[in-house]
């Protein structure tokens, strides 16, 4: 009784077994299977294969620079003027990578509060971060930066550039450090264009970074971008 109980309303259709269906033998038939269960994470997963082969292949063909140069100033500079500078660093630079392309990259932060507080802000985070990676050796700083951020946070008798034993005009009194204000280069066309940013700084201390060595590398590293900014500066300065 309680068996017939529970099948009230329940047809002998229903009760009769139904063997599941026979697996997917074709080739099409198990595409078509997969294809109704796993539809859109194999379009993700494809997206995504897609975007990783994108992001390498751009990182591939992107030239990597022989020497990165930064540049922290009070203002931004022109289009022309980052290109001329950076094809006369490439003039003295030699090819350290050997890919047959001579590549100096230089990297503009604007640090004055003029620009916005957002940006500012953000070009100041990334200079102490070159700081502290140590990833930038060749800086060139605007004087009130240098004077008024730097110099105070340095240990006594300790400078934040190394000696550049070079005796030429614009050379600082502790010899560390070159300001290009003389500088003939700053009177060419290029470097005062007003394209779409102000012309260049009129003033900048263009210096070598002091940091411990630790390596062979380290010592070569540095004696590389010693050599670069003395060749800079000795076709540069008056």
């Amino acid at each position: 009784m309680a068996r017939e109980r529970y099948l009230v309303g329940v047809s002998k259709e229903e009760l009769e077994y139904t063997p599941p269906p026979p697996p997917p033998s074709t080739f099409k038939e198990k595409w078509e299977n997969f294809w109704y269960h796993y539809k859109w994470p194999a379009i993700v997963g494809v997206l995504v294969a897609v975007i990783v082969v994108v992001v390498i292949a751009q990182m591939a063909a992107k030239t990597r620079p022989d020497y990165t140069v930064c540049l922290v100033t009070q203002q931004e500079l022109s289009l022309a003027a980052t290109g001329r500078l950076e094809a006369e660093f490439a003039k003295v630079a030699k090819d350290r990578n050997e890919d047959g392309e001579v590549v100096v990259n230089i990297q503009v932060l604007n640090v004055s509060a003029e620009a916005g507080a957002q940006y500012a802000t953000a070009n100041r985070q990334a200079v102490t971060a070159h700081i502290v990676a140590r990833d930038v050796l060749l800086f060139a700083f605007d004087p009130e930066y240098y004077t008024n951020i730097l110099e105070p946070v340095m240990d006594k008798g300790v400078s934040f550039f190394v000696p550049l034993a070079l005796d030429k005009k614009g050379i600082s009194e502790d010899g560390t450090y070159w300001n290009w204000k003389e500088s003939p280069l700053l009177k060419e066309a290029d470097m005062q264009a007003m394209d779409v940013w102000p012309a260049v700084p009129t003033e900048l201390y263009f210096g070598i970074r002091n940091v411990s060595l630790d390596s062979e590398k380290d010592t070569e590293e540095h004696q590389a971008h010693i050599a670069l900014l003395q060749s800079f500066i000795a076709a540069h300065a008056e």
